[in-house]
C-alpha cells in the first residue's frame, strides 16, 4: 500500500519546472486514496468490498465544516 501510494503522488507532481511544488496540493490527493483502497483489496487487508473506489473515497473524505456564527449590531 506504501509503494501505491507513493507511486499516485508521483503520478500527481511534475517536479520538472523550476520552482516546481515537490506535492500536490491537498485537494487533489484523492487519487492516492483510491490507489491505497485498491491496494488493500488486492492483498485482501480492505476491510469493506472496494467495488466503486472512487465513490467510496469521496465518501470517505473528511471535509471540514465550521459553525456559522452571527455577528450581532450593538
Amino acid at each position: 500500500m506504501i509503494v501505491a501510494a507513493a507511486d499516485a503522488v508521483a503520478q500527481l507532481c511534475d517536479a520538472r519546472p523550476p520552482g516546481a511544488p515537490l506535492l500536490p496540493p491537498v485537494e487533489g490527493l484523492w487519487p492516492v486514496a483510491v490507489a491505497v483502497a485498491l491496494a488493500a483489496a488486492e492483498e485482501g487487508l480492505a476491510q469493506v468490498s472496494v467495488d466503486d473506489p472512487i465513490q467510496q473515497v469521496h465518501q470517505a473524505m473528511w471535509r471540514p465544516e465550521h459553525p456559522r456564527v452571527e455577528v450581532g449590531t450593538r
